[in-house]
């Protein structure tokens, strides 16, 4: 028998906010987080049971059945998730903020949780910063459009995060909190102690955290990249040329990749700032009493 006082936390992206960090202490505190009552299905799982969302919508109950089984185990009364991929893919052309077609995998979602306690955190960072950010991780995955090209496609008026925050909260409620990636960016200890302070679980004083190193192109590895990658076709093939540039010609060893002119950062924030930072502010959770 499921409970309302079983916890189900999810956290749901967004990309390049840091997930991979939380995903690394998950699973490698499964034990301390046990003893806390607290059980995690890994990243791996639930790219087989989710993906970029199309496999919930069609198959829910797979999700479900590995939840009410981890609930069901001795001691445990909260179940932990983090995947990025459960909103999907952002920058589509349905048009209605960053991730317009999140909403199916949401409402799936929703329907399979709704016995429990349920709070979703969503990781969010500056609309500059996350659009040269998913666009090196495209390149890393294959893209050859140069960055002028790539953004030169989006509507830069339609990329707020809004949209998706206010899906995430008609779909389950008030419960939805944001983390603010660009205060914890630089601090992988930071970054898991605010995720921790959003679902109100404890963590040791003295924490230790294996930060996740994630290199970016430099502006020679950049164009490198964008040079080769029309010619491979094999996934294979593209993890060893971003292996191979991100060991040799990383922002570590070169100057990073220039994207964004200062210009457009300006009409970024111009744009978008005042409601990122409202954004951020409001969906902080209150104090414990």
């Amino acid at each position: 028998m499921s409970s309302p006082d079983q916890r189900f936390v999810c956290h749901i992206g967004a990309h390049v906010t840091g997930a991979p960090q939380v995903q690394r202490y998950l699973r490698e505190h499964t034990d301390d987080l046990e003893r806390q009552g607290l059980h995690h299905l890994p990243r791996g799982l639930m790219s087989k049971l989710v993906g970029m969302g199309p496999k919930l919508v069609a198959e829910p109950d797979r999700l479900g059945r590995e939840v009410r089984a981890a609930l069901r185990r001795p001691g445990i009364d909260g179940l932990l998730v983090s995947h990025e991929n459960l909103i999907g893919r952002p920058f589509t052309d349905a048009g209605g903020g960053l991730y317009p077609d999140a909403r199916p995998t949401l409402e799936a979602l929703r329907k399979m949780v709704e016995p429990y306690d349920c709070t979703l955190v969503l990781s969010v960072r500056p609309q500059a910063d996350f659009l040269e950010s998913y666009y090196l991780r495209m390149v890393n995955a294959g893209e050859w459009d140069t960055f002028d090209t790539w953004v030169g496609k989006l509507n830069l008026d339609d990329i707020s995060w809004l949209p998706l925050h206010e899906h995430l909260v008609e779909v389950f409620g008030a419960d939805v909190r944001v983390l603010d990636y660009a205060k914890v960016e630089s601090d992988a200890v930071a970054q898991v102690r605010e995720f921790f302070r959003l679902i109100r679980a404890d963590l040791p004083p003295d924490l230790h955290v294996a930060p996740v190193r994630n290199l970016r192109h430099s502006q020679k590895g950049l164009r490198m990249a964008l040079a080769a990658n029309p010619y491979l076709r094999d996934p294979d093939e593209r993890a060893s040329l971003r292996a191979f540039l991100h060991r040799s010609f990383s922002d570590r060893d070169y100057p990073r990749a220039a994207l964004l002119t200062g210009e457009q950062r300006a009409a970024l924030d111009d744009r978008y700032g005042a409601e990122y930072q409202r954004l951020v502010a409001e969906t902080a959770p209150k104090a414990r009493p």
